[in-house]
């Protein structure tokens, strides 16, 4: 797997906007990189099961944010509506049409992790507000346990609500790395 990496001082505003959105989502004038239309995503629909434990929803239902190549029934239909895009928002079901929450889906072919559930509500738009809600939920949690410190891990991925997505700081400099096209696509 690719992962870029950038490097930051800490400021006040760490998203900013330099691409068009994709599907689902209309350009905003806000630094994100777009306004989210939970109405407008793509559905992102899985095979059924092939066991009771295996295949399908059985490991978002385990609350794995990882959703795999092989278990999506429409995977080019998602590409195809993505029209050239990196990555887009989309609505994930199961194979009888549960909704089962919103994920950042990387359209290239040939990724093994194919999407990375970020709510379990459908409803809730992925903007600016939600990403920086989890990032500061993320800052308190380190402030808690690490006291004055200023040399942490900041975001830990999937531990923190944004998979793909890491973070550490080193004093007033902080380290962001992505393991995810799709969560890249998000914060650019």
């Amino acid at each position: 797997a690719t992962t870029a990496t950038a490097t930051a001082t800490v400021s006040s505003s760490p998203l900013s906007a330099t691409t068009s959105p994709p599907p689902g989502v209309t350009a905003s004038s806000s630094p994100f990189l777009f306004e989210d239309k939970p109405s407008r995503r793509p559905v992102l629909k899985l095979a059924p099961r092939h066991a009771p434990e295996r295949g399908g929803d059985a490991q978002v239902s385990k609350h794995c944010p990882w959703i795999f190549r092989n278990v999506v029934d429409n995977f080019d239909d998602i590409v195809k509506r993505g029209r050239e895009q990196p990555a887009v928002l989309a609505n994930v079901e199961n194979s009888e049409g549960r909704e089962l929450g919103v994920a950042a889906v990387n359209l290239k072919k040939g990724v093994l992790i194919t999407a990375r559930l970020l709510s379990q509500n459908v409803a809730a738009p992925v903007d600016q507000d939600f990403l920086e809600a989890r990032i500061r939920r993320a800052l308190v949690h380190r402030e808690a346990f690490f006291g004055g410190s200023n040399y942490y891990r900041l975001i830990n991925g999937e531990g923190d609500q944004l998979p793909g997505v890491f973070c550490d700081r080193y004093g007033d400099v902080l380290i962001l790395q992505f393991t995810s096209t799709a969560m890249e696509h998000l914060f650019e």
